[in-house]
C-alpha cells in the first residue's frame, strides 16, 4: 500500500528530515490502526472490513505476490472496496505510547520475531522491541485474536 500517494493516508509536505517524517507516520500509522482495529472500518473509504490473524503460510492464498518475514504474524485487513493490506505486528507495535517512546527515543532499534507464550493462564501474542546500543528490551503482550495490550514490560 502506497501510503503518501493516493488515498492521502500520510501527509509529507513541508517536512525536511527523516525524524519528522518518521514521527508523523507514526501518527498516521496510528490513526489508521486504531480505526481499522476499533471500528472495523477502511479508513480510506469508509466500508465494513474484514480483519484476520494470518502468518507467512498466508501468502499461498494471495493473487499478488507479498513479501513476508518468516516467524512474523500479520494483521490482513480485507476491504470490499480498496481489496487486502497487510501489516505486520511491528507496525501495532507501536500503536502503544510505550513501544513508540522506545522505538522513536533510540538509534538502534529492532523487533525480535514474535511468538506466541501463555501469559496469566491464557495464550499471548510476544512482540519484542530491543535496543542494540543499551541492550534494554520492551516485550508487549497481546491478546492474539483482538491484538489488545495485555501487559508491557521493559527492561
Amino acid at each position: 500500500m502506497d501510503i503518501t500517494h493516493g488515498e492521502q493516508i500520510l501527509q509529507l509536505d513541508g517536512l525536511r528530515s527523516l525524524g519528522a517524517a518518521l514521527k508523523r507516520g507514526l501518527q498516521s500509522a496510528s490513526g489508521y490502526f486504531t480505526t481499522v482495529l476499533k471500528e472495523q472500518r477502511c479508513t480510506s473509504c469508509q466500508s465494513p472490513v474484514q480483519l484476520r490473524i494470518v502468518d507467512d503460510d498466508f501468502s499461498r492464498e494471495l493473487t499478488a505476490p507479498c513479501v513476508f518475514l518468516p516467524g512474523r504474524t500479520y494483521l490482513s485487513i480485507n476491504c470490499p472496496v480498496c481489496g487486502i493490506s497487510l501489516s505486520d505486528l511491528t507496525s501495532l507495535l507501536l500503536l502503544n505510547p510505550e513501544a513508540c517512546n522506545f522505538f522513536v527515543n533510540r538509534p538502534r532499534v529492532i523487533a525480535e520475531p514474535d511468538t506466541l507464550v501463555t501469559y496469566a493462564g491464557r495464550e499471548a501474542i510476544q512482540a519484542r522491541l530491543v535496543d542494540l546500543n543499551r541492550t534494554e528490551q520492551l516485550t508487549i503482550l497481546m491478546h492474539p485474536e483482538t491484538l489488545q495490550t495485555l501487559a508491557t514490560i521493559q527492561s
